[in-house]
C-alpha cells in the first residue's frame, strides 16, 4: 500500500501558529532583558545619589570650616580690641593684670597680719598661763595624750583605747603633726600639743606672791619661759603658717 505526502507550501508555514514553548520561551528572554535594564537603572540612580550625598557632605564640611574660621577670626579681633583698651602706657602691662595682682598681693599681705595676730594670740596665752601645780599639769596632759593620740604599744599595754584616725603620737612626735602643707583643724591642735609638750611654761599659781621665796620663784619661771618662748615660738609659728586660711578680721 503506497503511502501518500501532503505538501505544505513555506508560506502557509510562516503564517502558522508558534507553539506554547516558543512563546514562552521568548517571554523569559524579553523579562531578563526587562530586568537587566531596570538593574542598571538602579545602578545609575545608586551612584548619582552617593555622589550627591558626598558633595553634600563636602559642602557641610566647608561651610563648618568656614564658620569655624570666622569664629576663630572674631575671637582673635576681640582679644586685640581687650589688649588695645586694657593697654596701660605706664607699665607696659594690661591694667587688669595690674588690679588683679594688687588685689592678690593685699589678699596676701591681710592673711599675713591676720597669721601675725593669730600669733601673737596664742604666744601670750600659752606664757600667761597658771596651773595649780605642776602635777596636775602633768596629770591633764596624759589624760589629753590618752584621749587623742594613743599610740599602738600603748594600747597594747592597756593605758588607753586606740582610735582609728592616724593621730598616735602625734603630741610628741613632730613628723605627725607638720608633714604636710596645710593642716586640718585637728591637726593644727596637735601641732599646739606638740609644742605644749616640749615646753610648758604655765607657771604654777603657788608663785604669786611677794615673798623672797616666791621672787626667786618667779624669776627662775621667767627664765626657764624665756628659753622655752624661742621653742615655743617656732613650732606655734610653724602651725600657724600651715593652718588653713581665713581672714577673721581680729
Amino acid at each position: 500500500m503506497r503511502r501518500k505526502f501532503l505538501f505544505v507550501p513555506a508560506a502557509v508555514l510562516a503564517f502558522a501558529p508558534l507553539p506554547v514553548q516558543a512563546f514562552s520561551w521568548a517571554s523569559v528572554v524579553q523579562f531578563l532583558k526587562e530586568t537587566e535594564r531596570e538593574m542598571s537603572a538602579w545602578a545609575v540612580n545608586v551612584k548619582q545619589t552617593a555622589l550627591s550625598a558626598n558633595l553634600m557632605g563636602n559642602s557641610e564640611r566647608v561651610a563648618k570650616q568656614q564658620l569655624k574660621n570666622a569664629m576663630d577670626a572674631i575671637e582673635i579681633g576681640e582679644k586685640a580690641y581687650r589688649v588695645a583698651i586694657d593697654y596701660s602706657p605706664v607699665t607696659g602691662q594690661p591694667s587688669s593684670a595690674r588690679c588683679t595682682i594688687q588685689r592678690h598681693n593685699a589678699i596676701h599681705v591681710e592673711a599675713q597680719a591676720q597669721r601675725d595676730v593669730d600669733h601673737r594670740k596664742l604666744m601670750t596665752s600659752y606664757a600667761a598661763g597658771r596651773v595649780s601645780s605642776r602635777i596636775e599639769a602633768q596629770s591633764n596632759w596624759l589624760k589629753n595624750h590618752h584621749a587623742h593620740y594613743c599610740t599602738v604599744s600603748e594600747a597594747k599595754q592597756g593605758m588607753c583605747q586606740l582610735t582609728a584616725d592616724g593621730m598616735q603620737g602625734w603630741d610628741t612626735n613632730y613628723a605627725g603633726a607638720f608633714m604636710e602643707l596645710t593642716l586640718a583643724p585637728e591637726a593644727e591642735l596637735a601641732a599646739y600639743d606638740y609644742a605644749a609638750s616640749l615646753i610648758d611654761a604655765r607657771a604654777e599659781a603657788g608663785i604669786d606672791c611677794e615673798s623672797a621665796d616666791c621672787v626667786a620663784a618667779q624669776v627662775n619661771h621667767f627664765s626657764f619661759a624665756a628659753a622655752g618662748a624661742m621653742v615655743a615660738h617656732s613650732i606655734v609659728g610653724q602651725a600657724v603658717d600651715r593652718r588653713q586660711p581665713f581672714l577673721s578680721g581680729q
